[in-house]
C-alpha cells in the first residue's frame, strides 16, 4: 500500500483518537553565540535574530494528528504545561544552550476526562508527573476494548514494576533505544526473563525500526542534523497511529510513518519537527 493510499485511507476513515499527554511549549531562539570576552571570560553571550513558539510533546503530536486525519483531535491534558527553551546558533548549525523546565504535575484527574466516544488513544508521556504506573494500570481497566498506543518516558521505565500488568502489554508500545534499554533491564518475570509488551516498536534515528524481532530499514540518518531532529519522535508517533487506527498492516503504519519522517527531515524547517501538509502528499 502506497503512502497516498494510506493517506486517502486515513482520511477517509476519520478515526475517533484521544491524544493523553502534557503539553509543551518549545520557545526557540535562532541567532548567533559569542564566546566569552576578555574582559567577562565566563560568560558567553547569544544574539536573537529571530524567535518563536511552538507546540511541543503531546500538543505536537496533536497537532501532527489533526493534519494527517483533517480532523479535530481531542487531547486530554493537564492544567500544567511544560516549557523548554533552546537557542540555536544559526552560523554553526548547532544548539548553543537548552533549558528544559522539570517541574512535575501529579495531577491524576485525566482519568476522569477521557472521551467515551473515541476508540482509539495515544498515550504520550514526557516525565513530567501526569503518568504514574498505577495510573496506567487503572487506565488500562477503564479503557477496555479501546485501541492503545503508548509512548513512554525514561524516566517512568527506570521504576517499572516487576511485571507490567496484563493490560498494559496488550497496548502498542513505541519507545526509542535508551526506553527500550531501561525497560528491559527493569522489567522482568519471575524467573528473570524481561516481560516486555506483546507489541513493541523500537525507533532511534539512524537505526532500523524494530517490531517486535523483525527490522524495518530506515534510511534518514543522513538526513538527521540536531536542528532538524527534536521532535522526531512525535512525529513518528502521529502516522503509525492514524494509519494504523485507519486498519493498515502493522508494518504499513510503520512503512508509512517512516516516510513521513523523511519528508520532514528533507523539508528542514526550523525549529521543533512538526507535520505539514506537502509532507504527507509526497509519495
Amino acid at each position: 500500500m502506497n503512502p497516498k493510499t494510506i493517506l486517502t485511507q486515513i482520511r477517509q476513515t476519520q478515526p475517533k483518537i484521544s491524544v493523553i499527554g502534557e503539553s509543551i511549549v518549545d520557545y526557540w531562539y535562532f541567532g548567533r553565540a559569542q564566546e566569552p570576552s576578555q574582559e567577562d571570560p565566563d560568560v558567553g553571550k547569544f544574539i536573537v535574530e529571530i524567535e518563536g513558539t511552538m507546540p511541543g510533546g503531546a500538543a505536537n503530536v496533536r497537532s501532527n494528528l489533526a493534519v494527517l486525519t483533517g480532523a479535530q483531535i481531542h487531547h486530554l491534558t493537564s492544567e500544567f504545561v511544560t516549557a523548554k527553551y533552546r537557542w540555536w546558533d544559526s552560523q554553526r548549525q548547532k544548539m548553543a544552550f537548552r533549558w528544559d523546565d522539570d517541574t512535575e504535575d501529579r495531577n491524576p484527574f485525566w482519568l476522569e476526562r477521557l472521551n467515551q466516544s473515541h476508540e482509539n488513544v495515544v498515550i504520550s508521556d514526557y516525565g513530567k508527573g501526569m503518568f504514574t504506573w498505577e495510573r496506567l494500570e487503572k487506565a488500562a481497566e477503564l479503557f477496555g476494548h479501546r485501541r492503545v498506543i503508548f509512548s513512554p518516558h525514561l524516566r517512568n521505565c527506570r521504576v517499572a514494576p516487576a511485571a507490567i500488568a496484563d493490560g498494559l502489554r496488550d497496548w502498542i508500545w513505541v519507545m526509542n533505544w535508551p526506553e527500550f534499554n531501561a525497560a528491559a533491564d527493569s522489567i522482568k518475570a519471575a524467573d528473570g526473563s524481561a516481560k516486555l509488551p506483546n507489541n513493541l516498536i523500537v525507533t532511534n534515528g539512524s537505526l532500523p525500526v524494530s517490531m517486535n524481532d523483525e527490522m524495518v530499514p530506515v534510511e534518514w540518518s543522513q538526513l538527521k542534523a540536531p536542528a532538524h531532529s527534536v521532535g522526531i519522535g512525535d512525529v513518528f508517533l502521529a502516522p503509525f497511529a492514524a494509519a494504523h487506527f485507519a486498519q493498515a498492516p502493522m508494518r504499513e503504519a510503520v512503512e508509512y510513518a517512516i516516510q513521513v519522517c523523511r519528508n520532514v527531515l528533507q523539508a528542514r524547517r526550523s525549529g521543533t519537527c512538526r507535520i505539514c501538509e506537502e509532507d504527507i502528499l509526497q509519495s
